[in-house]
């Protein structure tokens, strides 16, 4: 059975305010540059993506709830949630 690398990309307390639009097209090149690294990569969310306040809020006008754009924020990203 030949090794294999596994390449694990953690982010954790993503919660944001009004910069979270600039800071996740910044954190995506970054997660991209390092996915690209090695075949196998887990990328790992361990929660706390929400902070109330006017990007939490903008969601529930446009998808009749609040939150929703940080959730696809983490699905276009790949992130798998680690529950604890």
């Amino acid at each position: 059975m030949e090794p294999i690398q596994l390449q694990i990309l953690h982010t954790a307390d993503q919660e944001a305010g009004i910069p979270a639009i600039e800071d996740a097209i910044n954190f995506s090149a970054v997660m991209n540059a390092l996915e690209d690294d090695f075949d196998n990569t887990l990328k790992l969310s361990s929660g706390d993506i929400y902070i109330a306040g006017p990007f939490f809020n903008a969601s529930d006008g446009i998808y009749g709830e609040p939150g929703i754009g940080d959730i696809l924020i983490n699905n276009a990203l790949g992130l798998s949630t680690v529950l604890k």
